[in-house]
C-alpha cells in the first residue's frame, strides 16, 4: 500500500429515529476514538436531531483503515443506558443516511433531491 499524507473530508447530518421507546433519546458518535460527538437530548420517540459536524481525517498509511470504525450508540438520558448501536468499518462510509428504529439501526441511502 502506498504510504504519503492522505486525508479524509468527514461530514455527519441527517440522524433521525423512528418508534424509539426512550423518553429523552440522543447519540453517542464515535470515530474509532479520533472525534467522539453528541448529539442533543430530544423529547420524541421519532426524533429528528439537528446535528452536524465536519472534521478533517489525516493518516500517512491507508493500510489501517480496514480496521477503523465508526460507531453509533443510542442513549435514553433517563435510563442512563444504552438503546441501540451499530458499527461500520471507515471503509464503507460513503453519503449515507442513519435511521434508528426500535428495532435496530440501520444505514438507507440519502433521499434524491
Amino acid at each position: 500500500m502506498p504510504t504519503g499524507q492522505y486525508r479524509f473530508s468527514i461530514k455527519m447530518f441527517d440522524f433521525s429515529g423512528s418508534n424509539l421507546e426512550s423518553t429523552e433519546p440522543y447519540l453517542k458518535l464515535d470515530f474509532d476514538k479520533f472525534k467522539l460527538f453528541q448529539t442533543d437530548k430530544e423529547k420524541s420517540g421519532n426524533p429528528e436531531w439537528g446535528f452536524k459536524a465536519a472534521f478533517m481525517y489525516r493518516t500517512k498509511t491507508l493500510d489501517k483503515l480496514p480496521t477503523k470504525k465508526f460507531r453509533i450508540f443510542c442513549f435514553d438520558a433517563a435510563e442512563k443506558c444504552p438503546v441501540d448501536k451499530v458499527s461500520v468499518e471507515w471503509y464503507h462510509l460513503k453519503v449515507v443516511s442513519w435511521r434508528i428504529s426500535s428495532t435496530a439501526l440501520e444505514a438507507s441511502p440519502p433521499e434524491k433531491r
